[in-house]
């Protein structure tokens, strides 16, 4: 096969300066230049001093909010941080990206959270790199990973400062260094968990391939230690005032909350929402083709499976809106492509490759919305 023109890290280069304007752009006209305005601190919170001046949205704001509050003090010394949390105990078990920031800058509070947005930003693009790379040793063009700039996940993570896409991106590396017999991975994956705790789906998913081929210690240790160390935050987490409780249950009977959506007013937002939608419906489709190969499942399938069955299970209050439920299954378009890349069917890996093109889509559809051209629509179609 000819080799394309540039490698795994000119795709990289192309996506960090595209969304270095992204974000450029972002920060500037919707934030006045106030970088503090990726976490969308809502006026409903108290938040910490290191938040004075910035602008506050009326209401609720969003996740980033509260990774702002954790970031400032990840090891949770302050007894003032719980009120800065909606739900403490779940939050801070999420505490892998603040953590590493807040060290990065040596513990400088006003520093910190600049660090967690370039830590976040830089992690998530990371995961492009990965699947670049992957599939240019598959033997196919790093460039079809380009989509993936645009993921919908991608998009939701860059532009509302949470840390799923660092997660995802973090779950790939291991998987990839697994693939390439590199050492790393479950460190890597220990990292990810802490980043978020669904990235546990690819350290079940490497035990169940080393339990097959007979690597019982190595099975183990994909398991016990990315468990250990999130399990040894978790006491931390509850042995510090105002963090008892439990996490919130956001799992039910698969595809309940389908008749709300349908049950919802027409809008321009339905737009996207609906794009979005049917891109996690693709996703999730695609594992219908792999299933009668599960025997000769590598950990990437197996993830992947893992993924379509926590979307299955995500209840209502995570499908609320795109920008909810794209960040939680930003996996998808990351592990279709490698899985595309290695499959010897061509009708399905077209499949899967078209699955990181639909999110594509959604996540271009995602970045018009925070532009002013839809609320121009609107009034003028009034809607």
């Amino acid at each position: 096969m000819r080799r394309a023109r540039g490698g795994a890290g000119t795709v990289l280069l192309v996506a960090v300066l595209g969304w270095s304007v992204i974000l450029a752009g972002v920060m500037g006209f919707a934030f006045r230049g106030d970088p503090r305005g990726f976490f969308l601190p809502g006026t409903f919170f108290a938040h910490p001093p290191e938040m004075a001046g910035a602008h506050l949205a009326p209401g609720f704001g969003y996740d980033g909010q509260f990774y702002f509050a954790l970031t400032v003090d990840p090891l949770l010394l302050r007894p003032e941080t719980p009120s800065f949390l909606d739900l403490p105990w779940y939050r801070a078990g999420r505490i892998g990206l603040p953590l590493a920031a807040w060290a990065l800058v040596l513990g400088s509070r006003p520093a910190a959270s600049l660090a967690y947005l370039a830590l976040s930003w830089l992690l998530g693009l990371l995961g492009i790199w990965v699947v670049a790379r992957w599939i240019e040793s598959e033997g196919n063009s790093p460039w079809r990973a380009l989509p993936l700039v645009l993921s919908a996940g991608l998009v939701a993570s860059m532009t509302r400062a949470t840390p799923d896409a660092a997660a995802a991106s973090l779950m790939l590396l291991a998987l990839w260094l697994d693939s390439r017999r590199r050492p790393g991975a479950v460190a890597v994956l220990a990292a990810a968990t802490l980043v978020r705790e669904t990235s546990f789906i690819a350290a079940g998913a490497l035990a169940i391939v080393r339990w097959r081929q007979g690597q019982r210690m190595g099975a183990a240790r994909a398991v016990a230690i990315p468990a250990g160390i999130a399990l040894g935050w978790r006491v931390w987490v509850l042995s510090r005032p105002g963090f008892r409780g439990g996490d919130p249950l956001e799992l039910g009977p698969p595809l309940t909350w389908i008749w709300t959506k349908l049950a919802s007013p027409w809008t321009f937002e339905s737009v996207g929402e609906t794009l979005a939608l049917l891109a996690l419906a693709l996703a999730v489709a695609s594992l219908v083709p792999l299933l009668p190969r599960w025997r000769r499942w590598s950990p990437a399938a197996w993830t992947y499976a893992g993924f379509v069955l926590l979307a299955l299970l995500m209840g209502a209050k995570v499908y609320e809106d795109r920008w909810a439920f794209a960040r939680a299954t930003c996996a998808f378009p990351l592990l279709a492509l490698p899985l595309a890349a290695g499959e010897e069917r061509p009708g399905v890996a077209r499949i899967l490759r078209g699955v990181a093109l639909v999110w594509a889509m959604a996540g271009a559809v995602m970045l018009l919305f925070l532009t002013r051209i839809p609320a121009a629509l609107a009034r003028l179609t009034g809607s």
